[in-house]
């Protein structure tokens, strides 16, 4: 069996998918196969078939989004773990070195990662990342949670590493490994969460990095406000899908905190982001309009609720 299968899901990213490529081919650890997935790309960068000929390439008609292309990608490999590679990363040399004896030396780990540091106007920066406004980046997008040695919450979805069984295990359980529901934002933060009721370990390897550009399949804007309304509706109705799934009818005093948010956040949106009041209502509306379907999920994540207080260790544990 191939050791690591890793899947690279291209949509029209080519300004850095060749110094991502190179990364891969530059890997101290060599028992991999890549599987690149192109959402549909009308750019020309699958013009990549023509340097790197021993990929296996799978060629969607349509842009499926992060979760279904992912999925669709999951599917065509082969390996005992899988790295899910966004094109805007590049990797350290030993990075699958790293990751793969960590996951050799401990059963319980479902995902590892090593820590992100940014890529910004191609220089690797030797600084991670903020923490991001109240810390909710640090807890839940894991910003520079990640240099915690040790179980944690979660790691970077821009460049994680899961153990084939662990795939195979939210597969059994749900259907798919990625929540389609959530086409694109979030879907990596609805992982950690089922990961974690599942019992699975995740941990941030520190002997090893990766550099991230961020937000490059969807424009150079950073913050959710500046960039398209589509795209906010989505983070804001996956938002309310953590919600639900996860913090709802678990942790009540949480759920109310975020009720008194989701209740003030109309009036927050008016007077300095009037722009986004509408995507805001859309995405939760559309929220709503999904409440049966994520019903079917939910009742089992119920089931495993004894393993709430885990979560609350991870997601709070600086």
């Amino acid at each position: 069996m191939i050791k690591v299968s890793i899947v690279i899901l291209n949509w029209n990213s080519d300004n850095y998918l060749k110094d991502c490529l190179k990364a891969i081919c530059a890997q101290s650890f060599k028992d991999f196969e890549v599987i690149f997935v192109d959402n549909g790309s009308s750019n020309g960068s699958l013009e990549v078939k023509k340097a790197y000929p021993t990929f296996i390439y799978v060629e969607n008609n349509l842009n499926y989004g992060f979760a279904r292309g992912m999925n669709i990608g999951i599917s065509h490999a082969q390996g005992e773990y899988v790295l899910l590679l966004n094109t805007d990363v590049y990797l350290d040399s030993n990075y699958l070195e790293e990751c793969v004896k960590a996951l050799d030396c401990d059963c319980t780990l479902g995902c590892v990662a090593g820590v992100e540091y940014p890529w910004k106007n191609g220089k690797l920066l030797q600084s991670t990342y903020s923490s991001g406004a109240l810390g909710i980046k640090l807890h839940l997008q894991l910003g520079d949670m990640g240099i915690v040695d040790g179980y944690t919450f979660g790691v970077s979805g821009s460049f994680p590493i899961y153990r084939r069984s662990t795939i195979l295990s939210v597969q059994k359980m749900t259907g798919s490994f990625f929540d389609e529901m959530f086409e694109t934002g979030w879907e990596d933060t609805d992982l950690r969460f089922l990961l974690a009721y599942m019992g699975w370990h995740t941990k941030c390897v520190v002997t090893t990095r990766a550099w991230h550009i961020g937000s490059a399949s969807v424009g150079a804007a950073k913050r959710l406000f500046d960039k398209s309304k589509s795209y906010q509706q989505r983070i804001f109705r996956n938002r309310f899908y953590i919600q639900y799934k996860y913090i709802r009818n678990i942790f009540i005093l949480w759920n109310v905190f975020l009720c008194v948010v989701n209740f003030v956040m109309p009036l927050f949106l008016i007077l300095f982001y009037p722009k986004s009041i509408v995507p805001y209502v859309k995405g939760y509306m559309e929220y709503r309009s999904k409440r049966t379907k994520l019903d079917s999920i939910k009742s089992q994540i119920l089931l495993l609720k004894d393993n709430a207080d885990l979560v609350k260790k991870y997601i709070y544990k600086i």
